[in-house]
């Protein structure tokens, strides 16, 4: 039953990321933008974990709250970017996403080093940023 959930859970997603290519509900503009911004308040060297979700999203929305929380405990030690992708067809692009939400951790030169796709726990994500030594 658990599968089937999460195989319609990705039809759905996958749907409404298409519908919205096809009736041009994606803006054009560049993922490297957003996460430029970002470095504006936080340190260049420091790794990244790119959220990829949508507010319509009931899973995103959690993840919102985890994120959040990581954000205010974590500030010092990794910048964290919330790209919506039904704003950002470039990040779908860019990162392959399949569904939301995605979240995606890249290193401080940039290169992915660990992605994961549905909702996360907080200390799943601190555990998986240890073991990759992006933070201690």
């Amino acid at each position: 039953m658990k599968n089937s959930k999460n195989r319609l859970i990705l039809v759905v997603t996958g749907l409404s990321i298409i519908s919205a290519i096809l009736f041009g509900n994606m803006s054009r503009k560049n993922i490297s933008q957003d996460l430029a911004s970002n470095d504006k308040t936080t340190s260049k060297n420091l790794p990244k974990l790119v959220e990829l979700g949508s507010n319509s999203c009931a899973s995103c929305k959690a993840m919102a709250e985890v994120l959040k929380d990581l954000k205010q405990t974590h500030v010092e030690k990794i910048n964290i970017v919330k790209i919506d992708v039904f704003e950002d067809q470039r990040a779908v692009e860019k990162y392959k996403i399949r569904a939301i939400p995605t979240q995606v951790v890249l290193n401080n030169k940039g290169n992915e080093v660990y992605r994961h796709e549905g909702f996360i726990s907080k200390d799943d994500i601190i555990k998986k940023l240890s073991e990759y030594q992006l933070i201690n």
